[in-house]
């Protein structure tokens, strides 16, 4: 018997201000990324509709829309009476959950169908400046890829790992069967950029071929021509739904293990090197120091440090060149020179301290998100003796050697201000002014922070919520000054504060610091990447979505509102 499948009504239109999102599997983080990206469009002003096409979709868990079980009730999408406001949540300003209902049977999705090219076509148009489609995962004909030649742009979301590569090439195969003509931008979430054997982090079609047969594999170049590497989102774990509520002082950790690794990145270039080698080599070179942290034994880590760049040089160069018994990655003279460069990594101060200081904090990190501690609890934490003396030795090497190095200065004086939040948020206290300005519901009978409260604070201008947020920020800020400048005395740390060019301490550098601590300590765990500027993975969010933008014909100069900077 044959299997039912949507039909798509004649003539439909296609739908240019859209944007589709999908996966070639499920847990890539789809839904995340095109409830994002509906978020970030809505606040820069533009009248956003975000619709709902995956059977599975947990958009309204996302949204932290408690109520959505009882409302869906009141929506059926088989109904051909009433009109489009009937198949709409308003979410927040200038965003709107399109056809939320239940997909799962047949003839609800040939009803949604008929809803979207048909009966409502020209309203959505006419009412949305763009439309989002969170499409189901997978490559399903009557599912997915019947949509997507009527979408103005489409996005497939994929995780920098071989299964990820291997679904996402499929779905682009079987979506260029049915439509050859449509440009791909990728979308790499949870993106790292190192590479291992012959895996290439951003090349999908070509990790795809690898492990496929021959007759199911995409030319590479028709696969140059038609895709685009449109966003490297990197993994934030603080801003991972599934963790739920992350400690304050998990966050401060993580920042001072980003300042750290930073410093030792920084360390890593110092030391001198006696011999010239291409800036790439030896940022691969750097690369592997920094993630293969113990040098024992130089010779030996040096051979192994020639496997990886072997490895590395084998997708560039080709196995037939790299594989040849002549070939070598070192001469005699650079050899000699990477050993003296390995005793002197080995024996530096900064670099040892680092090493210990990371151990640490990841190791406490790794407590702290195992432990059942709710973020909110206002529970203080016990301190850490080894942390404090190893973070402290640090910061009196980095005092020493900032008189001539600006970039250790600045990275210095960022560990101390988030060193002086670590050593405050250890008290109950502090953690309770926080707690207490985090909103709260009654859920099913106990008391839930309200993430849904928060990511409206978010999108929208509320003056309310800005006046109580710069009143938090008063209330905590000379606390944090007299920390730092306690620490700077104890540890004899002068040349590690920010000054401006009056030579006095630039006390507006570390309001803004504060400001966006409290701010990214806030809003952390709501998987809502948007409203976090000085975030890597928020930057390079913003940074995709604005490429996609400049994509999809149709779309307004202006938005509808521009929004004020929150």
């Amino acid at each position: 018997m044959k299997k039912k499948v949507p039909r798509l009504p004649e003539a439909a239109p296609l739908i240019k201000k859209s944007i589709a999102v999908g996966s070639g599997k499920g847990g890539v983080g789809k839904t995340t990324t095109a409830v994002n990206l509906s978020i970030y469009y809505a606040r820069k002003g533009f009248r956003v509709g975000l619709i709902d096409l995956d059977p599975l979709s947990d958009i309204t868990t996302l949204l932290d829309l408690s109520e959505s079980e009882e409302t869906l009730k009141d929506f059926t999408i088989v109904d051909d009476s009433g009109n489009l406001e009937d198949h709409v949540i308003g979410v927040f300003e200038n965003l709107d959950i399109i056809f939320p209902e239940s997909k799962l049977r047949i003839n609800q999705r040939q009803s949604l169908m008929d809803k979207i090219y048909s009966k409502f076509s020209g309203e959505l148009e006419e009412r949305y400046d763009i439309l989002i489609f969170d499409l189901p995962a997978g490559s399903n004909d009557e599912d997915n890829l019947l949509f997507l030649p009527f979408m103005g742009s489409l996005i497939v979301v994929t995780n920098p790992e071989p299964t990820a590569h291997v679904s996402a090439g499929a779905y682009i195969r079987k979506l260029w069967d049915n439509s050859p003509e449509t440009t791909i931008y990728l979308w790499h979430n949870r993106f790292r950029s190192n590479r291992w054997g012959n895996f290439e982090p951003l090349a999908v079609v070509k990790n795809y071929n690898r492990n496929v047969s021959e007759e199911l594999r995409i030319p590479e170049e028709e696969a140059e021509e038609k895709t685009e590497n449109i966003a490297c989102i990197p993994e934030d774990p603080s801003l991972d739904l599934l963790r739920g509520d992350p400690a304050i002082i998990a966050n401060i950790q993580r920042s001072m293990l980003d300042i750290i690794e930073v410093i030792q990145e920084e360390r890593l270039d110092e030391i001198p090197l006696e011999i010239r080698i291409s800036s790439k080599v030896f940022d691969l070179i750097k690369y592997y120091i920094y993630n293969n942290r113990n040098i024992e034994n130089t010779d030996k880590f040096l051979e192994e440090l020639g496997e990886y760049l072997k490895t590395t040089l084998m997708g560039v160069l080709g196995e037939e060149v790299v594989g040849d018994s002549s070939f070598r990655i070192f001469t005699e003279a650079e050899r000699k020179a990477l050993l003296k460069y390995l005793e002197r990594v080995k024996s530096d101060p900064i670099h040892q301290i680092v090493l210990r200081i990371i151990r640490l904090l990841e190791k406490k990190i790794e407590e702290m998100e195992n432990r059942d501690n709710p973020f909110f609890s206002g529970q203080g934490i016990t301190p850490d003796r080894a942390i404090d003396r190893e973070t402290g030795s640090l910061l009196m090497e980095l005092n020493r050697y900032s008189i001539s190095n600006g970039r250790l200065k600045n990275n210095g004086g960022l560990l101390l201000f988030y060193f002086s939040l670590y050593k405050l948020f250890q008290s109950p206290s502090m953690v309770r002014l926080i707690s207490d300005f985090i909103p709260r519901k009654t859920l099913r009978g106990r008391t839930v922070r309200d993430r849904n409260r928060q990511i409206r604070y978010l999108v929208e201008n509320n003056r309310e919520y800005r006046k109580r947020f710069f009143s938090l920020i008063k209330t905590v800020y000379p606390v944090v000054i007299r920390q730092v400048s306690q620490l700077v005395k104890t540890f004899e740390l002068g040349n590690l504060i920010f000054r401006n060019r009056e030579k006095k301490v630039n006390r507006e550098a570390y309001l803004k610091l504060l400001t966006n601590f409290i701010h990214d300590a806030v809003f952390s765990g709501l998987s809502v990447i948007i409203g976090f500027k000085y975030r890597t993975a928020a930057v390079a969010f913003s940074e995709g979505a604005e490429k996609i933008l400049k994509t999809i014909p149709d779309v307004p100069a202006e938005p509808a509102t521009v929004k004020e900077e929150v």
